[in-house]
């Protein structure tokens, strides 16, 4: 069972300010895009941190175990270093993959993000460092700002099974190959469903499905820990 991400372990990917300023009535208004009452926020603000504590927890018992572990929350990926976004309050992936360094952990890490969504958050946590990779396959880029190590796919609207497992054929088998994690983290959202009430996408459960064992099939035939949000 998690724990809520401490202050120190947001502190790692988010600045002091932000932080603090989160405390303040009215701070999650642009986050969620309307203003929400003061109990909402701080119930938000709880939900988020236990959240983060799950991926956290997950990315440690994936690396001392070299298997799967699964947080079926997270995937924060629009939560900046100074700022949050879309929903997203604390980049809970981010805050894993600094744990991990400050605990000793130096190996090569590939977020794979196949969120509807672009992860612009996270890629531009990690736009300076080369040891992070972050892929990203979606429908609209939400930031353009340059990283040193990432692949940015926006792919518009109307995306189908073809299309969406084609681009993932493509471009992440050669990733692997070229970039050598030894840590991957993956944000399997489930919003490119063709049945999702606020997606643009029309890919099946089937072809969804197949998108996973394609990610999940490149970690372990590499016998690499794998972290899932």
């Amino acid at each position: 069972r998690p724990h809520p991400a401490s202050f120190a372990e947001l502190r790692a990917a988010h600045d002091d300010d932000y932080l603090e300023r989160l405390q303040r009535p009215g701070a999650l208004t642009q986050v969620v895009g309307f203003t929400i009452p003061d109990r909402a926020e701080q119930e938000l603000l709880a939900v988020e941190r236990e959240m983060s504590g799950g991926t956290l927890l997950a990315a440690r018992l994936a690396l001392a175990s070299r298997g799967i572990a699964v947080n079926v929350g997270g995937g924060f990926h629009h939560a900046h270093r100074d700022r949050g976004g879309g929903f997203c309050i604390f980049n809970d992936v981010a805050v894993a993959i600094r744990a991990q360094r400050a605990a000793g952990f130096g190996g090569r890490i590939l977020v794979v993000d196949l969120d509807l969504h672009d992860g612009d958050g996270t890629r531009s946590i990690f736009a300076d460092d080369p040891t992070v990779h972050t892929y990203s396959v979606h429908n609209q880029n939400w930031n353009d700002r340059p990283a040193i190590e990432a692949t940015v796919l926006p792919l518009g609207p109307g995306v189908d099974d073809a299309r969406y497992l084609e681009t993932l054929a493509a471009t992440l088998p050669p990733l692997f190959e070229r970039f050598r994690p030894a840590l991957v983290v993956y944000l399997c959202g489930a919003d490119p469903a063709a049945d999702d009430a606020l997606g643009d996408w029309q890919v099946s459960a089937a072809g969804l499905l197949e998108r996973d064992r394609m990610v999940t099939g490149l970690a372990r035939r590499r016998h690499l820990p794998l972290v899932v949000t």
